[in-house]
């Protein structure tokens, strides 16, 4: 541990799981090394306790203080807590990255992480309203948690319906993974930020359903300069902006355009001769002395 009380054994590991994954995209990289560098305090202007950038929604709401609706999803309470996030966010990161493309995941990220902020101090003073919770307003959270929780319901939500297994043996539907480590989550940490994770999987619902994302297509197309980009849809992956080859086009086009499939057949053919009914009738005619009518 050096300084501050901060361990080192949880940046080793994640060190070792970035050497034996493979190439990993530049953004999400970008991501990982520069939370581990706050960490660590490599950035002295940025070498912040976590009482300054834990999203608290009185320092928020009352204090004004916006900034850390930005800082607190970057910074980590310890070690194990920035391996644990880093190394989720890696595998929902390398996927999503490759998927839409660096730079539009690049706007994802920059858009999620202060909107899942404000979200969750929505949602604070929403339980103190509705239900007497007063508590989650004195609540300061961090942690990287609630952005991958919103990347995770964009991964599952573009892979067919099928059973996921929750921490390894847990078999869900794919589509309710997400609230199912929402739940085993708090079970197993309870000082996890039930409303930060809760906050995510909400940000990642409305891209995938279509508000959020209805605004952030034409928002990254004119900061990306009409350049052609990937977009989420609900049936998967599609270009967006500029030109695209036929080939692309094709591969990419929704199920909606594509032709009706073919009516089942209306005739059955014998399996050990492979005549057809209409044959056999004709026989049966032939031998009772009728002529056959085409």
């Amino acid at each position: 541990r050096h300084r501050g009380g901060r361990g080192y054994l949880g940046l080793l590991l994640l060190a070792a799981e970035l050497t034996q994954t493979g190439p990993v995209p530049p953004v999400t990289l970008s991501f990982i090394l520069g939370q581990a560098a706050l960490y660590i305090g490599l950035v002295p202007s940025m070498d912040l306790s976590l009482s300054q950038v834990c999203i608290s929604p009185v320092w928020v709401y009352y204090r004004r203080d916006y900034l850390r609706l930005l800082l607190g999803s970057f910074y980590h309470a310890d070690d194990w807590h920035l391996y644990y996030n880093m190394v989720s966010f890696l595998w929902k990161g390398r996927t999503l990255e490759r998927m839409m493309g660096s730079a539009y995941f690049l706007i994802l990220i920059a858009v999620f992480a202060p909107l899942i902020g404000c979200v969750e101090v929505a949602l604070a003073f929403a339980a103190e309203a509705g239900m007497g919770k007063s508590h989650y307003l004195s609540d300061c959270s961090v942690g990287f948690s609630g952005v991958i929780f919103a990347l995770k319901v964009l991964t599952t939500y573009n892979l067919p319906p099928g059973v996921s297994y929750v921490i390894g043996f847990l078999p869900v539907h794919s589509r309710l993974a997400v609230w199912a480590e929402l739940v085993i989550i708090q079970l197993v940490t309870p000082n996890a930020s039930l409303l930060g994770h809760l906050a995510g999987i909400l940000v990642g619902l409305a891209y995938v359903k279509g508000p959020l994302r209805l605004i952030m297509e034409p928002l990254c197309l004119s900061i990306l300069g009409g350049n052609r980009t990937r977009f989420y849809r609900p049936w998967g992956w599609g270009w967006a902006g500029g030109s695209s080859s036929r080939e692309e086009r094709r591969a990419d086009r929704s199920f909606q355009d594509e032709p009706p499939p073919p009516p089942p057949p209306t005739r059955r053919s014998n399996s050990a001769t492979a005549v057809s009914d209409e044959e056999l009738r004709q026989r049966r005619l032939a031998r009772f002395g009728q002529t056959a009518v085409q």
